[in-house]
């Protein structure tokens, strides 16, 4: 998660505490992007083995938010370059938008749920506490400070 909550804070980060780093950080965050999607097809693969060769009581069903999230990296993956910003316009936004908060969403969910198991509780408070000021501040600094109320 900390290569994701990079990506996903980056352009907050910029707006909130300007310097050298954020800057780099932002301007480098195809990279941190593509680093998470290397990372996580390792991790993909882990999890395969697991449910390959060790007994797992998981649903299939409950494998599809998370499948659904790996099929996002990869396809933000794909579209990380120059020739696909060009050809998908501002569907780009879109789609990487929309993939970013979908992977936030099941991260989330995916750490809250830990904070109801005695054994991972510090882990599912940790992260969920991180994820939600994520969103909360990269919200924060979108909100239009000033509102003009027209009668």
């Amino acid at each position: 998660m900390p290569i994701f909550l990079l990506v996903y804070s980056a352009s907050t980060l910029v707006r909130l505490l300007p310097s050298k780093s954020t800057k780099a950080l932002l301007r480098d965050r195809r990279w941190w992007g593509l680093g998470f999607a290397a990372s996580h097809t390792i991790h993909l693969y882990a999890l395969t083995m697991v449910f390959v060769v060790g007994p797992d009581s998981r649903s299939p069903v409950s494998l599809i938010p998370g499948g659904l999230a790996y099929a996002m990296i990869y396809v933000m993956a794909v579209t990380s370059n120059a020739y696909s910003m060009r050809k998908l316009g501002r569907s780009w936004k879109r789609l990487h938008t929309l993939g970013m908060h979908y992977i936030w969403l099941v991260y989330t969910a995916s750490y809250a749920g830990r904070i109801f198991q005695p054994e991972k509780q510090v882990e599912g408070l940790v992260g969920t506490s991180l994820l939600v000021a994520a969103f909360i501040l990269r919200i924060a600094v979108r909100w239009p400070r000033h509102r003009t109320v027209r009668v």
